[in-house]
């Protein structure tokens, strides 16, 4: 089943065998749902606005087919501010399923289930999705320009290097990677973070496991504020400016050499921290 052009959907409830898709319109024409089910395949590419979406199947959020003045997106142009209204917008997302999303969209709300897969997958051109609120119980990989504004996790998380240059060529040497304005690591969650991101503020509970792995290019993470009470490494260039440990913390020697070869004996370029208190951790 596919839509395209124009409509309003109430509900949509989709079995298990089923394919829905809403599509691209050159014109900007986009979709209105009110409440999404979906148990089967689910594509969603366009301008289209959705309230509350479930995904007990598959669901895959793709770039825009068009850009902005109709002409076919071979590579979708560069959006600004103004522009975010015109991709695919969900105000709260219940993910039990797998679900990828790639290009530029807007996430309210997203809560992820214990089984689930969630995907933020890099795109060339340098689009990202914009995640106001996350709380992910299952599996979450982010590669790529993404920005979450609050983000909670007690499953498994990682933030992985850009596939894409900015010039939009296979990444050797990564930049402008994905960004966290507060990122709380709950009890039973594994967080793992490998190249360049930058994450205003980080609290990692007891019983919570965050990783800062050492990138070959030595690419590194920007912290600025971490509560740390549970277990922490860090290995590689990261850098953090105030920290707080009462639980676990371990900076370790780095894996790869300046080169980018692995380290046997000499160790250069390590974590930098700023400030630390350390209160009765280890």
């Amino acid at each position: 089943m596919g839509f395209t052009g124009t409509h309003s959907i109430a509900n949509i409830n989709t079995g298990a065998k089923s394919q829905t898709q809403l599509n691209d319109h050159a014109g900007g024409q986009f979709q209105t749902v009110g409440n999404a089910v979906n148990n089967g395949q689910f594509q969603i590419q366009g301008n289209h606005q959705i309230q509350n979406f479930t995904n007990n199947g598959q669901a895959n959020v793709l770039p825009r087919a068009f850009n902005p003045d109709g002409s076919p997106a071979a590579q979708l142009m560069e959006l600004d501010i103004a522009d975010l209204e015109d991709l695919a917008s969900f105000n709260n997302i219940q993910q039990n399923g797998q679900m990828d999303f790639t290009g530029t969209h807007m996430v309210k709300n997203i809560n992820t289930g214990a089984k689930s897969t969630t995907n933020f997958h890099d795109h060339k051109g340098g689009q990202f999705t914009t995640v106001m609120n996350a709380n992910n119980t299952g599996k979450m990989n982010v590669s790529g320009n993404h920005v979450f504004d609050n983000t909670t996790n007690s499953g498994q998380f990682n933030a992985m290097p850009r596939t894409f240059n900015p010039d939009g060529s296979p990444a050797a040497i990564l930049l402008d990677l994905a960004q966290f304005n507060s990122f709380s690591n709950t009890k039973g969650g594994n967080a793992q973070f490998t190249g360049e991101h930058a994450i205003k503020k980080l609290a990692n509970e007891k019983g919570g496991k965050v990783a800062f792995m050492d990138h070959k290019s030595g690419k590194g993470s920007t912290v600025g504020e971490t509560m740390n009470a549970g277990d922490m490494t860090a290995s590689g260039n990261h850098m953090f400016d105030k920290t707080t440990n009462s639980g676990n913390f371990m900076a370790m020697p780095r894996t790869f050499d300046a080169k980018g070869n692995p380290v046997k004996l000499e160790l250069v370029d390590l974590a930098t921290f700023g400030n630390i208190v350390n209160k009765g951790g280890a």
